[in-house]
């Protein structure tokens, strides 16, 4: 009545992380439930089932993820949670940079419900950190398959605000690369989109600054040459 499985394989220049994927299926239901226990595993060799906006270099990498998939073909509903950490990602996405985001290492806590027959995913309240910035988010997506449609409520505590322009991508602020500040900053954030049409892009962003202040623009930027003085 329920078939059981329970593989454990070591990835190739690994220094020997050991990686598990176990779970069951009751053959009368069909319900699945699937856990994955990763210790270190590269993602380059598996590119070509990634979606198109994220992409893999030979860095890219999960490590000490735990995450677990139920899935029942009787409501056609999915359930995912657990625990993903992503090392040197990146991301693809045009109408937000033109060069692909790279270096970006996250950690993300969640619980989803995915209707695979609406092609929904509802993300409940989860939390993210991305680089050493900490948030909590919750959201929906809408036409996964296609053309998503994407909303959603990202807040984060106060954190140092170096630790939060330190997170960012540098090639989402190019002209600020090297962009040094003080004080503390944090934010709510609340937003909705239509992949298909970046215009679309509605949102309500307010920022939480404490004793802030920009210490350097950065190398690409000579503030004192824009206003005529004197760079030295």
């Amino acid at each position: 009545e329920v078939i059981r499985f329970d593989t454990s394989f070591l990835v190739p220049g690994t220094l020997g992380e050991a990686n598990r994927v176990r779970g069951r299926l009751h053959r009368t239901s069909g319900d699945v439930e699937v856990r994955a226990t990763i210790d270190r595993l590269r993602l380059e060799p598996y590119a070509h089932v990634l979606p198109k906006s994220v992409a893999v270099d030979n860095f890219t990498a999960l490590g000490k993820t735990d995450v677990s998939w139920v899935w029942s073909p009787g409501t056609r509903l999915a359930r995912l949670e657990g625990k993903l950490i992503l090392d040197d990602g990146v991301f693809i996405y045009r109408g937000l940079a033109s060069q692909p985001l790279t270096g970006i290492d996250m950690a993300v806590e969640f619980k989803a419900e995915m209707d695979t027959d609406a092609q929904t995913l509802a993300l409940k309240k989860s939390k993210l950190r991305v680089g050493n910035v900490d948030m909590t988010l919750e959201g929906k997506v809408d036409d996964y398959g296609s053309s998503p449609r994407i909303e959603g409520v990202v807040d984060a505590p106060r954190t140092r605000a170096q630790d939060a322009v330190d997170a960012l991508p540098v090639e989402l602020i190019p002209l600020l690369e090297g962009l040094k500040v003080q004080g503390t900053l944090g934010w709510h954030l609340d937003f909705r989109i239509d992949t298909s049409d970046i215009e679309s892009l509605d949102y309500n962003f307010l920022p939480l600054l404490t004793h802030f202040q920009v210490l350097d623009m950065g190398h690409r930027l000579n503030l004192n040459a824009v206003s005529g003085k004197n760079a030295n």
